[in-house]
């Protein structure tokens, strides 16, 4: 959306209080001496400041200011902004002055020397945000002195962004590897590309490797060719992973913890993207709803909202963390990602039927991998 200006007095600038002095010490001058050459000269600096004052009023009318930004970035990724500028009336707008307060300090300052009422490119900015957030507002100020310097007047505006800027991706220590869940026949065979299990696709002609359950053999018998049924693969393994900031005993979170520990929640979404694998989310920040993440070909955009969003705050419960791990089935693989040390809350979730990943900002461990 566009910012537009309001209607605002020109003041009058150090320039402008010169030459109006000038002009009245010539007035004085000119009247005194009965010089009329000199009083002719301070009507005209007397007629210059008035009609530069109402040029630079009618000058800076209705001008409106867009920026064009992606929807969603990481932190500390580069990407382009767009500035354009337009004015509403049909005549042309000189020497406007623009600060865009979203642009770097070196980069912020625009001098754009005629402004129509089409819209136009004022500029292109490669720019980073370090912080992670929902950017909802950013003003620009624009200003303009023309024709003469004698008057200027300026505007602040707020203007949409609208850009929500995600964690930065911290990829979990060298030699993290994922795991998965409890294999079970299907699985072991789907991993072997040998599934034996699953919607009828087809025919095909046997390769070695594919098992003899199989084989078609009445449709073998009027070929020439061994015939196996091609079947859809069963459906693949499903990651869920469990986010808390419980207090334990001597160990409580802190800020810089939690933020540490959205980086790294950002960065195995990635992973796990990268890896063409589901999964689910669960956090306090979203009172444990799931977050479902079902297709690996889109970047999972819900989930990381949140973590953009998220504020520290209050420390969850460790009671609630231990019934969702309890409650993910065997063929799943849990990670558990805690903004306190492993070593306070460990030995306190219970025993669970899945496979598991615990982590802290510093450490990993793998309890009961599957094989």
């Amino acid at each position: 959306m566009a910012a537009k200006a309001k209607k605002r007095r020109p003041y009058m600038t150090s320039k402008g209080k010169m030459v109006l002095q000038l002009g009245a010490l010539a007035l004085g001058f000119g009247a005194y001496f009965g010089n009329s050459s000199v009083v002719a000269l301070a009507l005209f600096l007397f007629l210059l400041v008035f009609t530069s004052f109402f040029i630079c009023w009618r000058n800076f009318r209705k001008v409106e200011l867009h920026r064009e930004l992606p929807d969603s970035v990481f932190a500390g990724s580069e990407f382009y902004t767009y500035n354009f500028v337009r004015t509403a009336v049909n005549m042309p707008i000189h020497c406007i002055s623009v600060k865009d307060f979203l642009l770097p300090e070196k980069k912020s300052n625009l001098l754009l020397p005629v402004v129509d009422p089409e819209w136009k490119k004022a500029a292109v900015v490669k720019l980073k945000i370090g912080k992670r957030g929902v950017y909802k507002t950013k003003p620009f100020r624009s200003s303009s002195d023309f024709p003469f310097g004698f008057f200027k007047i300026e505007e602040k505006l707020d203007s949409e962004v609208g850009i929500t800027v995600f964690p930065e991706p911290a990829y979990p220590e060298e030699g993290f590897q994922l795991q998965h869940g409890q294999d079970s026949e299907v699985e072991r065979e789907f991993y072997a590309g040998r599934y034996s299990y699953g919607s009828f696709k087809g025919l095909r002609e046997f390769v070695p490797g594919d098992p003899l359950k199989l084989v078609s053999w009445s449709v073998s018998a009027r070929s020439d060719n061994l015939m196996v049924r091609d079947l859809e693969p069963p459906e693949p393994e499903r990651y869920t992973i469990v986010f808390h900031a419980a207090k334990i005993k001597k160990y409580m979170p802190d800020s810089k913890q939690f933020e540490k520990c959205l980086k790294l929640l950002s960065g195995l979404f990635m992973l796990l993207q990268e890896n063409n694998l589901s999964f689910e989310f669960y956090t306090s920040i979203n009172n444990w709803v799931p977050f479902i993440c079902d297709n690996p070909a889109e970047p999972p955009i819900a989930a990381l909202t949140v973590l953009a969003q998220a504020k520290f705050g209050s420390p969850d419960a460790l009671k609630d963390v231990a019934k969702l791990v309890d409650n993910v089935p065997a063929d799943y693989h849990c990670i558990v990602l805690g903004a306190t040390a492993i070593d306070g809350w460990k030995d306190k979730l219970g025993d669970s039927t899945a496979s598991m990943t615990l982590m802290d900002c510093k450490k990993t461990i793998h309890l009961n991998p599957g094989v």
